[in-house]
């Protein structure tokens, strides 16, 4: 008897539909993995794309405050002696409303915290004057993308500024297109431009100092270098004269002033340094303020001939023996003079710190 073979064309046709069934959807599978997957990367790369993009809007608009805000701290220093100034020109200077009130009713940084959270504890104090700097010409990339203002606190509103503040700059500056915005602040004191007021007309020699510079400006030797610098600097005295303000350095070895000068004024005194070198003062010339002769390597003779009638309103400091004549320079001791060379600026000092708001 035959043994009967089966016939498997049936159970093999099933199988290889259900394998090319399972073929297909795994393929679908990867497909859509794939897709998904590629999808994410794209949208990663475009996210990461966007956000470098924004970064470096963010970067060109602080890099452009910084440069306004460096621009705007070498705009101060140069410009100190006008900050009280009310002669033409100075930033107190009547009817030129240089320092403006923040208003009220719309305040803004700086009239309130930066913290838009403390928007309550608006003080009109705090920075009631603000004055904005012009530190780009026209054409310059600057001009139109940076604001920058100088700000100050008022003893009181409506005040004007006092003598020794704080100084805030204060820079807004934006990206090329707009979108991206930097607000930086950095800080300054305002330092007098004396030390303390002389209460005695004339001192020699000071055994408690030993350095006419330190007890006029409380300086050490670094501060006294750039005090030097941001004076008002002269090889000799030929062009002192009622102009003259703030501290006046003569650099020379000679410092003649002629018959009937007049350095400073009672009401803008200064004080005339004579570094290293001879002052002769002649007939009827006079000084309003302090003149101070330091001690120096190079200066070992007498730094002063005036042996003709002047008169110095204010004080004299000196660190040598000098020879005051009968008939020659007298020295008027004026205390309300002293005063109001002691209300005006001296150095700005960078206070440590500062704060970067980005939008």
């Amino acid at each position: 008897m035959k043994a009967r073979r089966l016939c498997p064309h049936k159970d093999t046709a099933r199988t290889n539909r259900q394998r090319g069934q399972a073929a297909l959807l795994l393929s679908l599978s990867i497909v859509v993995a794939v897709s998904v997957i590629s999808i994410g990367v794209v949208e990663v790369v475009m996210g990461e794309a966007r956000r470098v993009t924004n970064l470096a809007r963010a970067l060109e608009a602080e890099a452009v405050t910084e440069g306004a805000l460096d621009r705007a701290a070498l705009w101060l220093h140069l410009n100190l002696r006008r900050i009280r100034a009310t002669g033409p020109g100075g930033w107190m200077e009547p009817g030129r409303e240089r320092w403006r009130p923040c208003d009220e009713r719309a305040p803004d940084s700086p009239c309130f915290p930066a913290d838009s959270r403390e928007q309550e504890t608006f003080d009109s104090r705090w920075s009631r004057y603000a004055l904005p700097v012009r530190l780009f010409t026209p054409t310059e990339s600057g001009a139109e993308s940076t604001t920058t203002q100088v700000v100050a606190r008022a003893e009181h509103p409506g005040a004007a500024m006092p003598a020794f503040s704080t100084l805030h700059l204060i820079a807004e500056g934006r990206s090329r297109d707009g979108t991206a915005q930097a607000r930086l602040r950095r800080s300054y004191q305002l330092l007098p431009l004396i030390a303390r007021v002389p209460d005695i007309p004339v001192t020699i020699s000071d055994p408690t100092t030993g350095n006419a510079l330190t007890q006029v400006f409380g300086a050490y030797a670094a501060d006294i270098d750039a005090l030097r610098t941001s004076s008002e600097i002269h090889d000799d005295c030929t062009s002192l004269g009622p102009q003259s303000q703030g501290v006046v350095w003569i650099t020379g070895t000679s410092c003649v002033l002629p018959s009937a000068t007049t350095v400073g004024t009672a009401e803008a005194p200064v004080v005339v340094v004579i570094e290293r070198g001879l002052l002769r003062v002649e007939a009827s010339a006079e000084i309003h303020g302090i003149l101070v002769l330091p001690r120096t390597g190079e200066a070992t003779t007498d730094p002063l001939d005036a042996s003709e009638p002047s008169l110095i309103h204010g004080a004299l400091i000196a660190d040598r023996e000098i020879a005051l004549l009968p008939g020659g320079l007298s020295v008027e001791y004026d205390p309300e003079l002293l005063q109001r060379l002691a209300q005006l600026p001296g150095r700005l000092i960078e206070i440590p710190g500062s704060w970067t708001d980005h939008r």
